[in-house]
């Protein structure tokens, strides 16, 4: 078995972090709400790094991206307010205009900047702002105040522990299915494995407070898994972490940390948030006989979900 688990590591597979942003963390003073009141939760109903597709699927066309803030629900006209003070500038991109009309606002302090999308600014650029001063209202077509937090180009997590406060979260992600693939093609679960196999799961998390998207399903914070021998327990492959939301986003392509069936969270229809495990797993280095493949889906605070699926392995 140590044989097995040396010749997986030399072939990367214990190696494999294609959803860990991988920066370290910053001290930062928490900040409140950008609506009132400013030390109550509002519901949240886009996690930081869900899926964004121009289609809203992963099945193209592109480009795609990993959401950049958090997606605070609230009524058309509603107020919204600096989380922190600052100067205030209009991010200069397509997406931030419509129709020639800013729709989003930055303002920039000591060391980070807080962007606010789909608002109508109500203060000029230039301008200084205090900690909830009014900044802007809601679009009504939009039905949220998007909240981005920005440390030089890097986009983090309003989510964290310490940031974005009060913010409270006691339910559990749900891990749906984890699943086998051999060259594209779905396997059942009682297929004795050989060769290389893909492992996938489906898994999501339900907001806290309902929102104005009272169907809404979020990304979980982070999935890991590892392999135990079926007989003993004993561990195979210790844990791995393919998917770190926890901080900032990955450094990598959407494709790779999402697979096939991927849909954006959207209007009257809940997200699908399909995670590749590990791709191109070498069955063949491991001896024959029964594993228990276990998996964890977390939150940002620790409400943990877990799967475990026996696994067959034949050569």
């Amino acid at each position: 078995m140590i044989a097995a688990v040396a010749a997986l590591t030399a072939t990367g597979y214990l190696l494999f972090r294609s959803g860990a942003g991988g920066g370290k963390p910053v001290n930062r003073a928490p900040y409140g709400w950008p609506l009132k009141p400013f030390d109550q939760p509002h519901p949240i109903r886009g996690n930081f790094a869900d899926p964004r597709m121009p289609n809203h699927h992963i099945n193209g066309p592109g480009p795609f991206s990993f959401h950049a803030g958090v997606d605070i629900s609230a009524p058309g006209g509603t107020e919204v307010y600096a989380v922190a003070p600052g100067s205030v500038y209009i991010p200069d991109v397509k997406e931030a205009y419509l129709r020639g009309r800013p729709v989003a606002l930055g303002v920039r302090g000591d060391g980070v900047r807080f962007e606010y999308w789909h608002i109508r600014p109500l203060v000029a650029s230039g301008r200084s702002v205090a900690a909830h001063q009014l900044i802007g209202r809601v679009i009504t077509k939009w039905g949220h105040v998007h909240l981005t937090e920005m440390w030089g180009d890097r986009a983090v997590n309003p989510l964290r522990v310490g940031a974005l406060t009060p913010y409270r979260d006691h339910t559990k992600p749900t891990i749906v299915s984890v699943r086998i693939y051999r060259d594209g093609k779905y396997l059942s679960p009682a297929t004795a494995l050989s060769g290389k196999v893909d492992l996938v799961v489906d898994a999501y998390d339900t907001p806290q407070l309902k929102s104005n998207w009272p169907w809404a399903r979020v990304t979980p914070a982070l999935i890991r898994w590892r392999l135990l021998q079926g007989a003993t327990g004993k561990v195979v492959i210790p844990t791995q972490t393919p998917v770190d939301f926890r901080l900032d986003r990955p450094d990598t392509a959407l494709e790779k940390v999402f697979a096939l069936g991927t849909r954006q969270n959207g209007s009257k229809r809940p997200g699908i948030y399909n995670f590749w495990l590990v791709k191109g797993l070498d069955s063949s280095l491991l001896p024959n006989g029964s594993y228990d493949l276990v998996v964890l889906a977390s939150d940002t605070r620790g409400n943990t979900a877990r799967r475990t699926v026996q696994l067959l392995v034949e050569n």
